[in-house]
C-alpha cells in the first residue's frame, strides 16, 4: 500500500529540513510500494514541473514530450537524447540557472542530475531518510516527515557511500589518472555520476555521458582520457564539454564515480505512481518496459510453473514467512498476487530483477536465505531431483550411461565436474543443440569444433565421440585456464581454476577483461565465492572492458559458471 507523507512546496528552497517548506497533509512525498525504502515526490499536475520553469524544483519532471526509449534505441543513443533535450546550457531552462531563496544566481547540479536520472529510469533520491528504516514494513509505515531530508550535492556524496549499491549504483573511481574505462563504460549507456563533497561549501555532481561524434572526451596522446566528457549545471553549466582542469579533484575535498546500468526499455521509471491525465501525450512508460503492477497473470502463471520446475512448491509455507515482512501482513497466507508483490520487493532489495517471479535466479538465493539443501532439477519425477552420488544407481539414466565414456576420458578432471558441465549445457541430451549450432553433451561451438579437428555433426550422433570431444574441449580450456591462473598465482586445481576453465568455454576474452581488472587491483581470489563477490563489486570496469568486442553480460557467464559447480557438487555428494 502507498503510503504519503507531503503536500505541497510552499516556499524557495532553502533548508535542508523538508520541514521548513513544506506542510504535512495527504499527497506529496510517498514511497514506492514495489521498493519500500526509495522515496519519491508525486507531481501536483501535469505538464506543471518544466525545464522553462524557476519553481516546481523539489518535484520530478512531467513535462509533454520527454524522451522516452523505443526498443531499437541503444541505451547510450538514448543517454544521448536525454542529454539534447534536457539542454543544461539553455539560458531559457531556469530550472537549473536562476536565482536562489536569497535572490542571488544559482545553478542546480542535484537537480539536473536528478533529472537525468529520472529520465534514465535509474533511481538517484532527492529526498531520504535520515536514517535508514529498518525493514519494509517499518519503512512502508512510516508517516512521520521529521524521518526525511533534503539531498544536496554533498548530502548525495554521502548518500552513495552508504546506500548506493542498495539501489544498484557501484563505484568506478579510477586509481590513477586514465579515465578511459570511465568514459567506456557511459559510451556503453550507463549513468555515469562524478559526485563531489566539499566541506563548508556547495559540494557538486556531474554526468560523464557517451561521447558522440561531435563531442568527444579529452586524451592525451597515448589514447588515455585524462577529462571524461561532462554534462552539468554549475559554474560552467553546459550540454557536453570537457573540462581543461581537474575540477572534480578538489583541494581539501573528495570525489567518487558512480555507474548505474540501464533496463531493457528504460525511461521515467515506470513503477512510479503518476498523476498524469489520459488526455497527456507524454508516454511515462515505454511498452517494452516491465512494470511490477503489470500482468499479474503472467507473474502468477510462470510462478506456478516455477513452483514445479524447480520443486520450490514444497516450501511454500517457509518461503510465505520470509516474505511477510516484506507484505505488510502478518500471519496469513499470502494470496498469489500477493506473494508475487513481497517476492518484487525481497528481489530489489537484493540487487535482483524485481519482476515478483521465482524463477532460477531467485530461487537459487531464497532457498540459501532459507537454508535450503542444493538440488539438482531434472526433467523427470520429483523424486529424480534430489542430490546424489554419480555412481549411485539412482542416478537419472542419461547421466549413468555416460559415467563409463566420461571415465575412459575425463584424466584428472574431476568427474563431479564434468557432469555438472554436461547437465548445464545440454541436460544430458546428445541431441540438444542452441540457435548458434552449440552441439552435443558439452555444447561446442561450430569455431571450437574447428579449433579442435571435431566432426561437428557427429557431436549429436555418437554418444563416444561426443564425450570424448567434450573432454578435448575442457583440455583446451584448461590450458588456456591455467595461464591466467598463474598470472593470479592460484593453483592449477580446485574451484577458482575450474570456474575459470568454464568461464573460458563461456567467452575467452571476458575471462581476459577479469583477470586484468583483478591484477589492477592486487586482488587473488581463494574460493568461487570471492572471484563472484569481486566481479559484482567490479561489474562496470570489468564490463567495459569486455565491450570492446561486444555486449556480451559479464552475470551471464557468472551465472552459467556458477550453476555448473553447483551442479558438480550436488553430483559429488
Amino acid at each position: 500500500m502507498e503510503r504519503n507523507l507531503l503536500v505541497r512546496e510552499v516556499g524557495a528552497l532553502s533548508s535542508p529540513m523538508i520541514g521548513s517548506r513544506f506542510r504535512q497533509a495527504d499527497d506529496e512525498v510517498f514511497l514506492n510500494p514495489s521498493a519500500p525504502y526509495e522515496v519519491h515526490v508525486r507531481n501536483p499536475q501535469p505538464n506543471a514541473v518544466r525545464r522553462d520553469l524557476g519553481s516546481g524544483r523539489s518535484f520530478r519532471l512531467n513535462e509533454n514530450g520527454m524522451p522516452t526509449r523505443s526498443n531499437s534505441t541503444s541505451a547510450s543513443a538514448f543517454l544521448t537524447q536525454i542529454v539534447d533535450w534536457l539542454d543544461v546550457g539553455n539560458t531559457n531552462h531556469k530550472r537549473y540557472l536562476g536565482l536562489n531563496y536569497k535572490g542571488k544566481p544559482a545553478t542546480w547540479c542535484n537537480i539536473f542530475a536528478n533529472d537525468y536520472a529520472y529520465l534514465a529510469g535509474v533511481y538517484l533520491p532527492h529526498f531520504f531518510w535520515r536514517k535508514l528504516p529498518s525493514s519494509p514494513t517499518e519503512a512502508s509505515s512510516q508517516k512521520n516527515t521529521n524521518y526525511l531530508t533534503e539531498l544536496d550535492a554533498n548530502s548525495l556524496y554521502e548518500w552513495f557511500g552508504k546506500y548506493g549499491a542498495m539501489f544498484g549504483w557501484q563505484e568506478i573511481t579510477p586509481s590513477g589518472s586514465d579515465y578511459t574505462a570511465v568514459q567506456n563504460t557511459a559510451n556503453q549507456g550507463n549513468v555515469v555520476f562524478v559526485s563531489i563533497k566539499r566541506p563548508g561549501i556547495a559540494g557538486h555532481i556531474a554526468a560523464i555521458v557517451p561521447e558522440t561524434g561531435s563531442h568527444k572526451a579529452l586524451r592525451n596522446s597515448s589514447g588515455q582520457v585524462t577529462n571524461p566528457l561532462l554534462s552539468q549545471a554549475g559554474s560552467h553549466t553546459k550540454n557536453v564539454t570537457y573540462s581543461t582542469t581537474k575540477w572534480w579533484v578538489p583541494r581539501g575535498g573528495q570525489f567518487r564515480i558512480w555507474a548505474h546500468a540501464l533496463s531493457t526499455g528504460s525511461g521515467p521509471i515506470s513503477t512510479f505512481p503518476n498523476t498524469q491525465t489520459a488526455s497527456n501525450t507524454q508516454s511515462a512508460q515505454p511498452a517494452s518496459t516491465v512494470s511490477i503492477n503489470s500482468s499479474p497473470t503472467k507473474r502468477v502463471k510462470a510462478n506456478r510453473y516455477y513452483g514445479q520446475q524447480l520443486g520450490w512448491d514444497k516450501y511454500v509455507d517457509q518461503i510465505n514467512d520470509l516474505l511477510l515482512p516484506y507484505s505488510g501482513q502478518s500471519n496469513v497466507s499470502l494470496g498469489e498476487d500477493a506473494f508475487a508483490d513481497a517476492l518484487a520487493i525481497w528481489q530489489r532489495i537484493h540487487g535482483l530483477t524485481n519482476d515478483g517471479i521465482l524463477g532460477p535466479t531467485t530461487w537459487a538465493l531464497l532457498k540459501t536465505s532459507l537454508g535450503i539443501a542444493t538440488r539438482i532439477p531434472t526433467n523427470s519425477s520429483p523424486s529424480s531431483s534430489a542430490s546424489v552420488p554419480a555412481g549411485s544407481p539412482s542416478l537419472p539414466d542419461r547421466f549413468r550411461v555416460l559415467v563409463p565414456a566420461l571415465e575412459k576420458y575425463r584424466g584428472n578432471w574431476p568427474l563431479s565436474f564434468l557432469l555438472g558441465w554436461i547437465k548445464k549445457e545440454s541436460d544430458g541430451s546428445i541431441h540438444s543443440h542452441t540457435s548458434l549450432d552449440e552441439r552435443g553433451y558439452f555444447q561446442l561451438h561450430p569455431d571450437e569444433s574447428k579449433t579442435l579437428g571435431i566432426d561437428h555433426q557427429r557431436l549429436s550422433t555418437d554418444s563416444d565421440y561426443s564425450i570424448q570431444a567434450g573432454i578435448q574441449l575442457v583440455n583446451h580450456r584448461g590450458r588456456s585456464a591455467a595461464k591466467y591462473a598463474a598470472m593470479l598465482g592460484i593453483p592449477t586445481s580446485g574451484e577458482v581454476y575450474l570456474a575459470l576453465t568454464k568461464l573460458m568455454h563461456w567467452l575467452p576474452y571476458g575471462v581476459q577483461c577479469i583477470v586484468e581488472v583483478m591484477k589492477t587491483k592486487n586482488f587473488t581470489p581463494t574460493s568461487w565465492e570471492s572471484f563472484k563477490g569481486f566481479c559484482a563489486a567490479n561489474r562496470v570496469e570489468i564490463q567495459a572492458g569486455i565491450a570492446r568486442k561486444g555486449k556480451w553480460p559479464l552475470e551471464n557467464g557468472i551465472k552459467n559458471t556458477d550453476d555448473v559447480l553447483t551442479y558438480a557438487k550436488a553430483f559429488k555428494k
